[in-house]
């Protein structure tokens, strides 16, 4: 609910001329309580800038919401004034640079539909992560691809931030945006789009041996954790009540699938198909929707990345794939979701931006989800599969993080620490910089020196 105390002095200092509406909180995980102070869709620039004034002049936190959909609600921004950005849908391309410029409040099934018309696209993952997907290892991130933005900042000034201008909050707005500000515009560099599409699948049933699902995921393992695989393929591992499905999008003709040698590697007994860019787009929301959807549901997730040296023996894959299946679940909705990364988003050095996992070839998350209640059971089966994983891992944790797409409220340690690794110092102290107040914050964003 909305406080509406916090709301009438909002609505006082912005002289009544945004409004706000209790059907506009609308949080993404039902199993994390929210309460905003207000939430305003502004349709313009200078209306996010009014109500960051606003915000600043009447004691609230500032945080935006664009797609809606991360994993603990930090859009909605409790207790903060939330500026929801659904009236941002502007889109143009540039048919000589092939910029296009994008906004924030466009979900990415228009955003595809619109770059199809000119024969591009940009690669992006899906609601809830955003930048990394099935063509990030041939294209690298989304956040990549970024080349400025129109922002407002914590003292409510509009800018733009490029590579020779603002530079260090284009830095820090490449992956720790939700830190540093409200991004009104991106302007992104797009890429052709691809002609043919590969597709592969393998299933294998839950009444197989686990044996059998541990050596799928060593098979995988193998496949992309080769540092020569080549780019132009993208893959993920789902594990489910329901089994093992693999899946993989090739991007290119038959022959050069043949020619690639990756077939040689898959499960012999797998499916391909032969498809177009938008039918591979559609075929990608299909398999998210096994496990994760746009629609409110009660949630708990953890993630990891993987880098090289993580990657399990034979014994550890059996171990605790073993384990997976002994432990109580409470739910029939649980899945264990493996992507593999690396390719062209570990060309950029860690420095380049503020995300920091230029070095993983791998992430890991689990969902347990229930319509009615989040259980203590299935929230431990998902922690006890979490810490068992990490268990079997090299002891030494130094390095290895979490995708920030992946937001987890019971990280253990600092979150930030996770989420930017090697980055965080320097982050800080641009934060301190441009927002030493902390206006644009959530419970694990970057914090100024000063907090």
């Amino acid at each position: 609910m909305i406080a509406f105390s916090a709301f009438t002095l909002l609505q006082s200092c912005l002289n009544n001329t945004l409004f706000t509406s209790f059907f506009w909180v609308k949080p993404y995980n039902l199993a994390v309580d929210v309460t905003p102070a207000a939430v305003i869709r502004p349709e313009s620039t200078e209306e996010v800038a009014a109500i960051v004034q606003c915000a600043v002049k009447t004691g609230f936190k500032v945080q935006a919401r664009s797609g809606g959909h991360s994993y603990a609600n930090f859009g909605l921004g409790n207790g903060a004034s939330t500026v929801d950005l659904v009236n941002f849908q502007n889109y143009n391309i540039n048919e000589s640079s092939w910029h296009a410029n994008i906004g924030p409040g466009m979900n990415l099934g228009n955003l595809d539909q619109h770059l199809h018309k000119t024969g591009r696209a940009l690669p992006h993952g899906l609601c809830p992560g955003g930048g990394l997907g099935p063509t990030s290892r041939m294209w690298g991130a989304l956040l990549d691809h970024i080349v400025e933005v129109e922002m407002v900042i914590a003292n409510g000034s509009i800018i733009r931030a490029r590579e020779d201008l603002n530079q260090h909050m284009f830095y820090a707005i490449r992956g720790a945006g939700a830190s540093f500000g409200i991004v009104t515009e991106f302007v992104m560099d797009t890429e052709p789009e691809p002609g043919s599409v590969i597709q592969y699948t393998f299933d294998l049933s839950r009444s197989n041996a686990q044996d059998s699902h541990a050596s799928v995921y060593m098979q995988w393992q193998d496949l992309i954790g080769d540092p020569d695989l080549d780019r132009r393929f993208g893959t993920q591992l789902l594990f489910s009540a329901l089994g093992t499905i693999m899946t993989g999008s090739f991007f290119g003709t038959e022959a050069e699938w043949i020619a690639s040698g990756i077939p040689a590697c898959l499960p012999a007994n797998g499916t391909t198909i032969i498809t177009d860019w938008l039918a591979s787009l559609v075929n990608w929301a299909e398999q998210e929707a096994l496990y994760l959807t746009s629609t409110p549901v009660h949630f708990y997730s953890k993630s990891l990345g993987f880098r090289q040296q993580d990657m399990l023996s034979n014994q550890s894959a059996s171990q605790q794939f073993k384990d997976l299946a002994a432990q109580p679940k409470d739910t029939p909705l649980w899945f264990i979701v493996f992507d593999a990364e690396g390719g062209a988003v570990n060309d950029v050095a860690t420095n380049t931006t503020a995300y920091a996992h230029r070095d993983n070839i791998m992430f890991y998350q689990s969902y347990v989800v229930d319509a009615l209640r989040m259980s203590k059971t299935s929230r431990d089966f998902a922690t006890d599969f979490h810490n068992d994983l990490v268990a079997l891992l090299p002891s030494n944790d130094t390095g290895r993080g979490t995708y920030p797409g992946y937001v987890g409220l019971d990280i253990s340690g600092v979150p930030q620490e996770r989420y930017w690794e090697s980055n965080l110092p320097h982050l800080t102290a641009l934060k301190s910089l441009w927002d030493p107040h902390d206006i644009f914050h959530n419970p694990q964003s970057i914090r100024p020196l000063s907090e």
